[in-house]
């Protein structure tokens, strides 16, 4: 009940356990401890507390048992999430198989159970458990051996008095897990009875998630090998140097997000330490552009490629639909499609993907990804963010308890914590900030009072614009001629605060994840990839949201953090896109794929940041249609943002050209560094007749390079007569 007890008692354990630790080591086996539930928060404490006091040993875990308390009152999902690799039994009664009294053995974890005999002579050589023994499980199906440890009776951690419920968790983060997941602190009479104010549980079980019956069978046949004498998947086994990947991947995030870029335009207000640290410990791309919008973007990071050049993705969708970015189909075709997370998997890593996937229902596991988590939005219920429904390394989805962005983080924290034999790549792809704002409780009120500034144009006439851009915004004006989100009537000061507040808790969110690696050992031989799919608009030019070709909808972050190459605090000022991200990627882990890819490699400007990068970059927006689904650049009747035609466009260094392929539709020119706010269209002016005709040939250009084949369709702009 005291902090100075508990400490005491660990200091105790880690002297009495860790020699026993070595010896587990020196056999290759691990040791499960005995855990019997309490309440949440303190089994969470206590476990992260015994970790910590064996130095993060790799050969400690536990056999964690929720079946004494007949499952009522506590949430073992949290703790089996929190500590999954650590986790080697996990038994409970009456359950679709088992050993031994009808409890089931869930094997996760290391793989390593060394040699029975071996390890039975280690704890008879120790004296601190009271009963020393080594058994064997069988299948009962086959009579198989897959070598389970079992040390029972181990000594208790706990003190003579009960604990408090108030003992200390480990995190911020954790509080906010354990809140969203239990409903209420568990509180116990003498007699042990649960009283009011506690989760409960029916008594009939069904397995967590994680541990759905596909997962069991892998898990057993990991525990097989190893006691068939394979070799197990430690770290310290790996002579592969290739460093790992944790490419994450937010949502209609915009760069101004990030306090980091201040001087590209963030509001003076925002707090993102974390990613601040990201940017200070790395390299920060100021002019980063993504696609148009979402499944195109996840398009072109998987292929490497424009839309234009994609085969085999088809997003099959009705524009007639009520939600017309619904996918009918799988979306890709393995066969067809050429995806390089498939080709990283056959060079030798391991692959994850964990999140938001919005390219088709089938979302890849065992061609792209050894393991997944996924949140399919094609079939969003609720509020897009609490209690997804979440499919794991490909089973039927199941829900989740939680808030997304920290339950991503939850199993991205579990893959990281494994035992990889390989160098690894986690795509993270978390659905933040995209709206809705649901933000988590604990940022309701940040941002309250911060002064948030209207665009000037967010309603028209907009001079120098093409036609559809003249009078186009997504807003109401109120009463007051204030604007409101369209139908949802939401204050635009509102929007723009709440999706802040999203963005508080992703940056939260990359405080753990850097965390977690540098516990683990990991964090400089990691290389961090933090980036969005494109960017998101707060009024600008009239929109809402992404799809239009202005800055204020295709900006996004875009960060690189690894010691080895990237200069710390360096700043890349020349323009990159999405598609630069895939030769980098690929560069690290000494790739090359069998066809064309369209961006370029950011490695060197890692080094040298004040260098920049050489070229143009490409952005186009055909909505849903890739490869030859795009029979002509012409806008085609199925374009459901409909008053927004497709459109071309091409940065180059400072200057941007935009093409909206409509017939006789006037071009764009701006020199975003004069007019960062891209009113001035210098298209229209004579003075810029040489300028407008150099980028209308970069643009066609840059479209040969990428082997477009709709060049010749492409819609001739108006000739406008040109003022002085």
């Amino acid at each position: 009940t005291s902090m100075e007890y508990w400490q005491a008692g660990f200091d105790d354990f880690a002297k009495r356990f860790g020699p026993i630790m070595d010896a587990f080591d020196g056999v290759n086996a691990n040791f499960g401890l005995e855990v019997h539930p309490t309440e949440i928060a303190f089994d969470i404490a206590s476990a992260a507390q015994a970790i910590k006091a064996l130095k993060n040993h790799k050969r400690f875990g536990f056999n964690y048992d929720p079946s004494h308390l007949g499952y009522q009152g506590v949430d073992y999902v949290k703790f089996i999430r929190d500590f999954g690799e650590r986790i080697y039994h996990v038994h409970m009664k009456d359950v679709w198989w088992g050993h031994g009294n009808g409890d089931v053995g869930v094997f996760g974890g290391h793989t390593g159970f060394g040699d029975a005999a071996a390890v039975t002579s280690i704890l008879k050589r120790s004296s601190s458990p009271s009963t020393t023994s080594a058994t064997t499980a069988r299948s009962p199906s086959s009579g198989k051996t897959f070598g389970w440890i079992a040390c029972k009776e181990g000594p208790s951690l706990r003190p003579s008095v009960t604990p408090s419920i108030s003992a200390p968790a480990t995190s911020r983060s954790m509080r906010r897990s354990t809140k969203k997941i239990n409903n209420g602190p568990v509180v116990r009479d003498q007699s042990n009875k649960i009283q009011s104010g506690c989760s409960f549980r029916p008594s009939r079980f069904r397995l967590p998630l994680p541990f759905t019956m596909k997962k069991i069978i892998a898990m057993i046949g990991v525990a097989l090998s190893a006691a068939l004498g394979m070799k197990g998947d430690g770290l310290d086994q790996s002579t592969d140097n290739r460093p790992n990947v944790l490419f994450i991947y937010t949502d209609d995030q915009s760069h101004r997000t990030l306090g980091s870029y201040l001087e590209e335009g963030a509001r003076p207000w925002v707090r993102t330490p974390n990613l601040d640290r990201l940017a200070a410990e790395g390299v920060k791309f100021s002019m980063a552009y993504g696609a148009s919008w979402c499944a195109p973007s996840r398009a072109i990071v998987l292929t490497g490629q424009q839309p234009h050049a994609i085969r085999g993705v088809d997003l099959n969708r009705d524009p007639s639909s009520p939600r017309p970015w619904a996918t009918l189909a799988d979306g890709y075709d393995p066969t067809v499609a050429k995806m390089w997370p498939r080709e990283l998997r056959q060079a030798g890593y391991e692959t994850a993907m964990i999140g938001k996937w919005h390219l088709g229902q089938a979302a890849g596991h065992g061609d792209l990804w050894d393991h997944s988590v996924v949140w399919d939005q094609n079939t969003p219920e609720g509020d897009w963010y609490n209690d997804q429904s979440l499919s794991v390394d490909g089973a039927p989805a199941e829900v989740v308890p939680g808030y997304s962005t920290l339950v991503y983080t939850d199993f991205a924290e579990d893959y990281i914590r494994r035992d990889h034999a390989k160098p690894w790549l986690m795509w993270l792809c978390y659905n933040a900030p995209h709206l809705p704002n649901t933000v988590h409780p604990e940022t309701t009120d940040d941002y309250t009072d911060v002064d948030v500034p209207i665009p000037a144009d967010w309603y028209g006439p907009r001079a120098g614009k093409p036609t559809y851009m003249r009078t186009l915004t997504m807003f109401e004006p109120d009463l007051e001629g204030r604007p409101r989100y369209g139908h949802r009537s939401w204050r635009l000061e509102d929007m723009i605060k709440g999706y802040n507040r999203l963005v508080l808790t992703l940056d939260e969110a990359m405080g753990r994840l850097l965390d977690t690696l540098e516990e683990t050992g990991q964090l400089d031989n990691t290389v961090i990839v933090f980036t969005s799919d494109q960017g998101f608009a707060w009024g600008e030019r009239g929109y809402a949201w992404k799809v239009g070709p202005y800055d204020a909808c295709l900006r996004m972050p875009l960060l690189v953090r690894y010691p080895p190459e990237a200069k710390a605090g360096g700043v890349v000022r020349s323009p990159v896109s999405i598609a630069d991200v895939v030769p980098t990627i690929l560069s690290f882990a000494d790739l090359e794929v069998d066809w064309p890819l369209h961006g370029r490699n950011l490695r060197s400007s890692l080094q040298d940041p004040e260098s920049g990068v050489a070229g143009r970059v490409l952005i186009e927006h055909f909505l849903s249609s890739f490869g030859d689904q795009i029979e002509s650049a012409v806008t085609d009747e199925n374009n459901f943002t409909r008053t927004i035609p497709w459109w071309l466009a091409i940065v180059d260094g400072h200057h941007k050209y935009i093409r909206s392929l409509v017939p006789n539709e006037i071009e764009e020119v701006y020199d975003l560094a004069a007019d960062p706010e891209e009113q001035n269209n210098l298209a229209l002016s004579p003075k810029y007749r040489d300028l407008l005709l150099e980028m209308r040939a970069a643009l066609v250009e840059e479209l040969e390079a990428t082997d477009a084949h709709f060049i010749d369709t492409i819609p001739a702009p108006r000739e406008v007569a040109l003022q002085p």
